[in-house]
């Protein structure tokens, strides 16, 4: 219940924070992630640090945000220029370099969701 209202309010307030134009070769995803009890506070700083290198260095991220949900419940929000912008997503050694940190910090392994947006005509 809490994922679908976290979600349901990003969808609601996204389009007016990062909205400029809708197209259809555009690819989202939502990634969830559940951290280590105890964890928290060292896994939001790298989840920071991913997100804040992947703007940087990944010229096909149009969005790229964590947010934070309840009882150590973590979700991403991707944004990509294409499906070709989202595979090479992770390819860059910055980017690379920090994903084995999160790895010991997760109580599961993440869940990764495809979302489309809705393109007004």
């Amino acid at each position: 219940m809490i994922k679908q209202l976290i979600l349901g309010t990003i969808c609601l307030v996204l389009p007016f924070v990062v909205y400029a134009e809708c197209d259809s070769n555009e690819v989202g995803y939502v990634a969830t992630f559940k951290a280590k009890p105890g964890s928290e506070k060292e896994f939001e700083a790298v989840l920071s640090k991913l997100a804040n290198t992947v703007k940087r260095v990944e010229p096909g991220a149009i969005f790229y945000a964590p947010y934070k949900g309840t009882d150590g419940t973590y979700y991403m929000m991707e944004r990509y220029t294409d499906e070709a912008a989202r595979k090479a997503h992770g390819s860059h050694a910055d980017v690379a370099a920090i994903f084995p940190a999160l790895g010991p910090l997760l109580a599961a392994p993440p869940d990764v969701q495809p979302i489309s947006a809705i393109c007004a005509g």
